[in-house]
């Protein structure tokens, strides 16, 4: 269960640059700056957002650059907190935002398993349990003995899915990362979520693929400007999405 309200999430910046605010023109992206009294100013990220996830919701997160998407998935991991507002998260949260985020660049793939089980708080059996499995899902063949720093950006993105979908997470947050993969690797990302989706796991998946949000989620989460603009059905939304974009 992820249950936030009213959560407010803002960036305060120290050094105030040159027309950061006040252009003229049609803002192509959806973030939010704004002045303080003081003459500072902050980015709002999120803007009192009030939203429930149940368990089993496969959650498709949409809207512009800068609208509050990898934001919101940051807070519900636990990585940033709330300016104000209350965010809760029951259950074990996995999360693949960045195909390098946490890996040692000079260890191998096999070392990286590994530091990542440890650091989501696995026991070495736990480790070991779910090593033959990672290592057949990303299927890496010798590369999984090579240094993370030469593997191409596919084949770092089959590793961190392999390792996220393999530790058992109640919650699995991913982030723009999951279209890296090649046809073959697709196809086995998608029995793995079918698998995670029959176990009642819970996804919420930042895509810009209408494909891919339609192949692997039911509910949709429409940012605009850090502020909630709707949440539901999948279809509904990205129709109500689509529509605004053409407007």
């Amino acid at each position: 269960m992820i249950s936030l309200r009213n959560v407010t999430l803002q960036f305060p910046v120290y050094a105030k640059k040159r027309g950061a605010t006040g252009r003229p023109g049609r803002a192509s992206v959806g973030g939010e700056i704004s002045h303080c009294g003081t003459g500072g100013t902050r980015v709002i990220a999120l803007d009192g957002i009030t939203i429930d996830i149940p368990s089993g919701a496969r959650v498709a997160v949409i809207g512009h650059n800068g609208a509050g998407k990898s934001s919101l998935l940051r807070l519900i991991a636990g990585i940033y907190q709330p300016s104000s507002g209350d965010c809760r998260v029951d259950g074990k949260v996995s999360t693949l935002f960045s195909t390098s985020l946490g890996m040692n660049q000079d260890a191998t793939g096999y070392e990286n398993i590994y530091r990542a089980g440890l650091m989501l708080g696995l026991r070495h059996d736990e480790i070991v349990r779910v090593l033959p499995e990672i290592i057949e899902l990303c299927d890496l063949g010798s590369f999984i003995d090579m240094p993370f720093r030469t593997y191409s950006s596919g084949m770092r993105m089959r590793l961190g899915f392999a390792i996220a979908t393999s530790m058992e997470p109640d919650i699995l947050l991913i982030d723009e990362v999951f279209g890296a993969g090649d046809r073959s690797f697709m196809e086995k990302a998608k029995e793995r979520f079918s698998n995670m989706m029959s176990k009642a796991r819970t996804v919420v998946m930042v895509s810009h693929s209408e494909s891919l949000a339609k192949r692997f989620c039911d509910r949709g989460l429409w940012l605009e400007k850090g502020r909630l603009r709707m949440y539901g059905d999948l279809d509904e939304v990205l129709n109500a999405y689509r529509e605004h974009m053409r407007r």
